[in-house]
């Protein structure tokens, strides 16, 4: 991963976290991992049919898409 602060180094960051192979792998990581977190957090509320927090929902799977994300920048 680019460790540099160039302008150079910030479009290929940039490029780099959009590119297609990432954004698949993040998305597939992020859908599996925040419905799994959702489930567990609020699987109760869901069955009940009680009021479900949106913000943790959305919280959630942003998590695990940026998460997703790092890891598999780092790797490389």
């Amino acid at each position: 991963m680019a460790k540099s602060r160039s302008p150079d180094g910030l479009e290929s960051l940039r490029s780099q976290i959009f590119s297609k192979d990432v954004v698949k792998y993040s998305l597939v990581i992020g859908i599996i991992g925040g419905t799994i977190i959702n489930l567990i957090s609020q699987g109760e509320a869901i069955i009940i049919g009680r009021e479900i927090s949106v913000v943790k929902i959305l919280l959630s799977y942003i998590v695990f898409y940026c998460m997703a994300t790092y890891l598999i920048l780092e790797t490389r």
